[in-house]
């Protein structure tokens, strides 16, 4: 896809457009699309049917790693959500935004400490997707949080087959 379609697909009227080029601009991490792809999503998030155009919009703005999504994406993880996949992926980014280095996991665990079942999940997730490895001390807190996660409150009759 050339910049000009990704351009034009994102512009489109159509959802899957937008969401093709979204996922485009963050498999190959094309930083030069993130002040579009964030006015890009600024549009979307006006339609609550357009939910997994914007879950592709977020997933793409952590991995580009564009900073200046940070407070809209924090105030989708303050909302704190439960059972929300924009949730769920608000809070990978926001780890993304937040850390130091691909080592750093305190944002995982200020997330771990204040969130529901859907930022537990987005943030345990950065662990896996970005094979990040904490430091000793922050990966046994993390696993000693983590320890019973199926008896969060979020989860009470859902206790299994979620991030399991």
């Amino acid at each position: 896809m050339t910049k000009e379609d990704i351009i034009t697909k994102l512009n489109s009227k159509k959802s899957a457009d937008r969401r093709k080029a979204a996922k485009e601009i963050g498999k190959y991490k094309l930083s030069e699309f993130g002040d579009d792809l964030y006015m890009s999503y600024l549009k979307e998030k006006q339609d609550k049917r357009t939910w997994e155009t914007q879950k592709e919009m977020i997933k793409s703005m952590g991995l580009l790693n564009y900073k200046k999504a940070l407070s809209e994406i924090e105030g989708i993880v303050n909302v704190n959500t439960p059972h929300d996949m924009i949730t769920t992926v608000a809070a990978t980014s926001l780890v993304q935004l937040k850390r130091n280095s691909i080592n750093d996991a305190k944002p995982v665990i200020d997330l771990l400490n204040v969130g529901s079942v859907s930022v537990i999940s987005g943030a345990l997730y950065s662990l896996a997707i970005d094979k990040m490895i904490p430091p000793k001390n922050e990966i046994e807190f993390i696993i000693k949080k983590s320890w019973n996660i199926n008896k969060h409150l979020d989860r009470i009759g859902h206790e299994f087959g979620l991030i399991d």
